[in-house]
């Protein structure tokens, strides 16, 4: 299943009104995720039930050990199209909002049905 962006936040607490907004909607928690670059997420945790998914390229499975560590001390983000591809979003919707995701906002996401 696809995932469907619903809006690009600039603050924590935006994303959070927006998530609440969403579940008076009708929308269940486990539909709606944010996705983000920021480590910092405290409020989101706290205020909501919705998943958290990182924009950040994760370990991959062929990766050496070289590799892993030159990730952590380089700012080598791969392309913010191709992680939003990889967490689900539609193609429509990480072509329009990649730049946001490198720009370290919060995009709220829904499962599409």
């Amino acid at each position: 299943m696809t995932k469907r962006i619903i809006g690009s936040y600039g603050s924590e607490e935006e994303a959070v009104n927006a998530v609440n907004n969403l579940e008076i909607q009708g929308y269940k928690p486990n539909d709606i995720s944010i996705i983000t670059n920021k480590d910092k997420t405290t409020k989101i945790k706290k205020d909501t039930d919705a998943n958290i998914k990182s924009g950040k390229p994760g370990p991959k499975n062929n990766e050496s050990f070289i590799d892993k560590v030159k990730r952590v001390f380089t700012d080598d983000i791969t392309d913010p199209y191709e992680q939003l591809l990889e967490l689900g979003v539609a193609k429509e919707d990480a072509k329009t909002h990649q730049g946001e995701l490198k720009s370290e906002k919060f995009l709220v996401v829904v499962e599409n049905k």
